[in-house]
């Protein structure tokens, strides 16, 4: 039975006795020559109770000088209830009996200590919610000592007991979040990788034209839009994630709605159909909930597929921007790096913003020039930025810088006209054997760790 009687402690009893005891006396037992007990009866019952006459646990004991135990009362007990609005009596009775004005019990035993741990019903209507019914019981367990207790319970149904209450509030609105999953050290950023060295020594004969800013601009566009349409998609991934919440915060509110019509057992029909009236309306909601959180998502992967496809195009038309004579293009360079994190419960507390591309990647292409000159000598250039971009939240890399040709030229020199010491693919003009080495690496930016390995706000 719920709120089943809990004793003090036996401690209480066999370590001393009341104040006033003969130490030389047994204890329990008959009252030694002087002494004078000091009785107190407790009474312990729920603060809330559901109306239609629902059982109710109350547990009673008996103690003297405030932790003792006392012998065997000679008497009972005798509950009563009434109004605290207007002292009205209450009617009360033993689960299955008659309405009665007052319900009396024998004392019991209870590990050591003598009380009752009892059930009672109350005769409310659904109409007293909101009222107060104060119980009281008495009892006279000894001749010439009379002993009391009040307990008030209010009749309510318009909240789940505490026992059912749960924290459905979803997300967090504060708390922690904890470092992306690719985040690294900042001493290890960016991540370096050698792509190759390239030799550039021949000659080429009437050359194309070089690519145009036409071509590098109409690939850095489709780059931009990709970043947009990205854009678009964490603005439509956070709509669905907090579709995702609310549907969660209702099933947890369903659950409690549950929980209720379970502690509700017993009581009148109508209070039970009100409940499942409100269970039928909340799963309504959450069958709505759950229509609204599919479309959303599906309006997020469709734009994600629509970034997929921009970048895809921005790649293409970066490759188009290639030197002639190319022996390797850069947007061989980025691979795939898929955003992580942005499920929607990694997302953190609302305080951190929720953000969906907080674990997002940046890429860089570069290029050193290291020239043999023909003359003698030579010359070793800088790292420079050949290209350059960020990925969709599927992976695909897209560009949104690219300031010359998107490779590496394969030749070292060219020759226009009637020039006929130069072979196309033979060695430069008048045997003149400058050459070149291009270096070609990949960088990687990825989110840095924390100290703490975690944010909080």
């Amino acid at each position: 039975m719920s709120g089943a009687y809990v004793a003090k402690a036996a401690e209480t009893s066999s370590l001393s006795v009341p104040p006033g005891w003969d130490i030389d006396w047994p204890f329990p037992g008959p009252y030694p020559p002087g002494y004078e007990p000091d009785f107190d009866l407790t009474m312990t019952a729920p603060t809330s109770m559901f109306p239609g006459g629902v059982t109710v646990d109350i547990d009673s004991e008996l103690v003297d000088n405030e932790s003792y135990e006392t012998n065997e009362p000679d008497n009972g007990l005798t509950w009563t209830a009434a109004w605290g609005d207007t002292e009205e009596a209450v009617e009360i009775r033993s689960p299955g009996g008659e309405w009665m004005a007052s319900v009396s019990e024998s004392y019991a035993n209870i590990d050591d200590y003598w009380g009752t741990a009892t059930e009672l019903q109350f005769n409310t209507e659904e109409s007293d919610i909101g009222r107060t019914v104060v119980v009281s019981v008495s009892s006279t367990p000894f001749t010439g000592y009379d002993v009391s207790d009040v307990a008030s319970i209010v009749v309510m149904i318009d909240v789940p007991s505490e026992s059912c209450e749960e924290d459905c509030d979803r997300p967090e609105a504060t708390g922690c979040i904890d470092d992306c999953s690719n985040a690294v050290a900042a001493a290890a950023n960016p991540a370096t990788t050698a792509i190759g060295s390239y030799n550039a020594n021949a000659c080429q004969k009437n050359p194309a034209a070089a690519c145009t800013e036409a071509q590098r601009t109409a690939a850095t566009d489709a780059g931009d839009a990709a970043s947009l349409l990205r854009a678009e998609w964490v603005t439509l991934w956070s709509s669905y994630c907090t579709a995702v919440e609310l549907v969660a915060q209702l099933t947890c509110e369903l659950d409690e709605l549950t929980c209720t019509l379970n502690e509700a057992e017993g009581s009148s029909q109508a209070i039970i159909d009100e409940i499942e009236a409100d269970i039928a309306a909340k799963e309504a909601e959450i069958t709505a909930a759950e229509s609204d959180r599919d479309a959303k998502l599906v309006l997020a992967d469709s734009k994600s597929d629509e970034a997929d496809t921009k970048a895809d195009e921005s790649m293409a038309l970066a490759d188009l921007a290639a030197p002639h004579s190319c022996q390797y293009l850069f947007s061989s360079a980025p691979g795939t790096e898929a955003l992580v994190d942005y499920a929607c419960a990694s997302l953190g507390p609302t305080c951190g913003g929720r953000e969906p591309l907080r674990c997002y990647v940046r890429w860089y292409v570069q290029q050193k020039t290291n020239q043999t000159i023909c003359a003698g000598g030579s010359h070793i250039g800088d790292w420079s930025t050949r290209m350059s971009g960020q990925y969709t939240a599927a992976g695909k890399p897209f560009v949104t810088y690219l300031p010359g040709c998107s490779g590496v030229p394969y030749y070292a020199c060219s020759c226009y006209g009637a020039c006929g010491s130069c072979v196309d693919g033979g060695a430069c003009a008048s045997g003149c054997t400058s050459s070149y080495v291009y270096d070609v690496r990949l960088l990687k930016y990825y989110p840095e760790t924390t100290d703490e390995g975690e944010t909080c706000c």
